[in-house]
């Protein structure tokens, strides 16, 4: 039979009314059934447990007492049923009205047979119940039943339609979202300087100033204004300036008093100005006036906004006319997005021993769903290269590669020594690692340093590295590498009718690549005729669009050079060969 057509038979009331106050709990609630009038039915359960059907202005009622009858919990078992339709439209509902409400707890059912979702309601006594205590508690249950009716209905109503929010869900995609905006935000930001501060390195004032006033250099800090509302601090010593954490005005940082406490991390003020007086090395007094942001936080990080006008420059009659036009000019708008890391060294270092130990069980189970990299990081027998290698990989896989960096480099400093004789496997991950986090900030020479060593791996990944910083650093050596690879492939193939779909993707590469660096060298014709080519390969026709869309852009530009300059359009067969030997 259905919950929802349940019929419940009732005994009639058998027992006069009841005036004591040496009542028990479960006695009181008889006592108040019949003063009220009210047709119940007991059951007995197994456990120890009995419930308690009662009806009250027609509406059914279930009241629970546990075994030991110290306390009673009274059930509206139905205040609302809709289709299990807008079951995410009544878990938001049950979840808002719970944070809202103290005494009352709400929560659902489903009934799949009849596609229905009925809300439940509970409140707790736990103490004697008079007549008019329990008619004040079912009272408060039809007021929850009328509020949340109401706000439900609405709410149901205005998604009619569509398909209902999954509020849960909505939330957690929505600061997901947040979190990977500003992450590719800070990605995409100065590659000079770390922006993230942790419990190991902090974004000075002294950072943001190398950033704001790369054209100035700093010789002393000659004052710090701090200005939160009504709050002035200043500080005129230029070593506490040069190092204070930019933060300061705005992040909270509790360190934990016992091992048992945890560290607080909290925004302590949504906006601070942080104002800097120093002086450069002509000794002459700038300013620059800082201004902070609370933006968002999530689990793990805390972000927030730093920015800054520099102070407009001298217009005196003195300077020259060419020198006043250029400092009419609207002073750029220096704006950062930084972030703080919450999670403490307790914590991950916690972390890393388990997922070590965990990799460690994997790799002797000969668990394959273990990656290389895993195996490496089961391998590792060093607690200090291990822990810098696991979480620089959380931070590279987060796209945090300045503070992948960091790590990557701690744990590198050991293992370069541990390694005799062949390249070892950890040393090659490491080498690989850094490079890539210096290619993305864009520092192709140090880069190879660290790449060269894997130039005859084997590994696809490390090799389509290496050859990328080659080549965006405009080395020449990039024509070798990716000859040799070509060669590579053409040697170990040979006899192969197709080639595996990843070395073909790998072949795709090393094309637009060379592509790439043919365009850097001005060999421009070479280039034409071999993205032409790469229009007939479906992984690289994009790239050769608008590659060759990009070489009709030079020649229309040195074109109009030309003739700006008096000389003829002449066609290559006009003039010969255009291409440069190098």
């Amino acid at each position: 039979m259905s919950l929802f057509k349940k019929i419940i038979s009732f005994k009639s009331v058998e027992n006069p009314p009841v005036q004591s106050s040496d009542l028990t709990l479960e006695e009181s609630l008889l006592n108040s059934l019949v003063n009220l009038n009210c047709h119940y039915e007991k059951r007995q359960h197994e456990d120890g447990y009995s419930t308690y059907d009662f009806k009250y202005q027609s509406k059914i009622f279930r009241a629970h007492i546990g075994k030991d009858g110290t306390q009673i919990t009274i059930c509206y078992p139905y205040l609302y049923v809709e289709s299990l339709d807008n079951l995410n439209v009544i878990r938001h509902m049950c979840n808002v009205f719970n944070g809202m409400s103290f005494h009352h707890k709400l929560y659902y059912s489903v009934d799949g047979k009849e596609y229905k979702v009925g809300v439940h309601c509970d409140m707790l006594a736990q103490t004697v119940l008079t007549p008019d205590d329990l008619v004040s508690r079912i009272d408060s249950m039809f007021q929850v039943q009328h509020d949340f009716t109401l706000q439900t209905d609405k709410e149901i109503n205005e998604n009619k339609g569509g398909h209902f929010r999954d509020f849960e869900y909505q939330r957690a995609l929505e600061s997901r979202e947040v979190t990977l905006s500003h992450e590719l935000e800070i990605s995409h930001q100065t590659a000079d300087v770390s922006v993230r501060s942790n419990e190991d390195f902090s974004f000075t004032v002294e950072d943001f100033l190398s950033i704001a006033c790369d054209n100035i250099e700093v010789a002393k800090f000659e004052k710090l204004r701090i200005i939160d509302g009504d709050n002035i601090k200043i500080y005129d010593d230029d070593a506490t300036i040069r190092v204070m954490p930019l933060h300061t005005p705005i992040i909270q940082v509790v360190e934990p008093e016992s091992e048992y406490a945890e560290r607080v991390v909290k925004f302590v003020a949504q906006r601070a100005v942080v104002i800097v007086d120093y002086l450069d090395i002509d000794q002459m007094l700038h300013t620059l006036t800082i201004n902070l942001i609370a933006r968002d936080e999530d689990e793990s990080t805390m972000y927030y906004r730093a920015y800054a006008v520099p102070e407009p420059s001298d217009l005196s009659r003195s300077h020259s006319s060419q020198i006043a036009k250029e400092l009419v000019l609207s002073p750029p708008v220096i704006s950062l997005l930084l972030a703080y890391d919450k999670c403490d060294v307790t914590k991950k270092l916690q972390e890393f021993e388990y997922m070590w130990r965990d990799a460690q069980d994997k790799l002797m189970e000969k668990d394959s769903s273990l990656s290389d990299v895993d195996i490496i990081f089961a391998q590792l027998a060093n607690g200090h290269v291990g822990m810098n290698f696991y979480w620089g990989r959380r931070c590279f896989a987060k796209g945090n590669y300045a503070q992948a960096l960091k790590h990557f480099l701690n744990a590198y400093n050991v293992v370069k020594y541990e390694s005799t004789s062949a390249v070892s496997d950890a040393l090659s991950a490491m080498c690989y690692y850094i490079g890539f986090c210096l290619c993305e900030m864009r520092k192709y020479d140090r880069a190879f340093f660290y790449l060269e060593i894997n130039r005859n791996s084997g590994n696809i990944n490390q090799l389509m590295e290496l050859v990328d910083a080659v080549s965006n650093a405009g080395d020449i050596r990039a024509f070798f590498f990716i000859d040799k690879y070509l060669r590579s492939v053409e040697e170990n193939f040979a006899e192969e009718d197709q080639l595996p779909e990843k070395i073909a993707n790998f072949v795709s590469f090393l094309r637009r690549r060379h592509a790439y660096c043919l365009i850097n060298f001005g060999k421009l014709d070479e280039a034409e005729k071999e993205l032409k080519d790469l229009l007939e390969d479906p992984e690289s026709n994009d790239y050769a669009l608008s590659e060759l869309a990009y070489i009709q852009r030079i020649r229309s530009i040195e074109g109009r050079s030309d003739d700006a300059n008096g000389t003829s359009n002449e066609t290559s067969e006009d003039i010969g060969d255009s291409t440069i030997d190098n």
